[in-house]
């Protein structure tokens, strides 16, 4: 699995299995959320955006939001440090103190991958 943010479109693109037989096309959930369907017409990735207000996961298939649950685990990790370290000390601690190499905040096009 792959999860790309790209800080600039304040997107992220969550692909969870290689699409069978190629990519096949979009299928839009609502405004901000994208069903990327491979040529089974399975859903292969998705994508959210303006993802900075919150990302809503709801009808999204159990079994894929099993796999986005263990992706976002990082992030989740990272933003309570973040949260406690600025209560805590009064300021934010760098990302890469806290994170490592598996930030969510990354630079855009950053592949995380779980």
């Amino acid at each position: 699995m792959q999860l790309r943010y790209d800080s600039e479109a304040d997107a992220m693109f969550v692909v969870l299995r290689p699409p069978s037989g190629g990519e096949a096309g979009g299928r839009r959930l609502d405004a901000t959320r994208v069903a990327h369907l491979d040529q089974t017409g399975r859903v292969f990735a998705y994508e959210f955006l303006a993802v900075s207000h919150g990302v809503s996961l709801d009808g999204i298939e159990s079994d894929d939001l099993a796999l986005m649950s263990e992706a976002f685990l990082p992030m989740k990790a990272l933003a309570v440090a973040r949260a406690w370290s600025q209560r805590s000390f009064g300021h934010r601690a760098p990302v890469g103190s806290l994170s490592g190499p598996t930030s969510a905040e990354t630079s855009a096009g950053q592949y995380l991958t779980a």
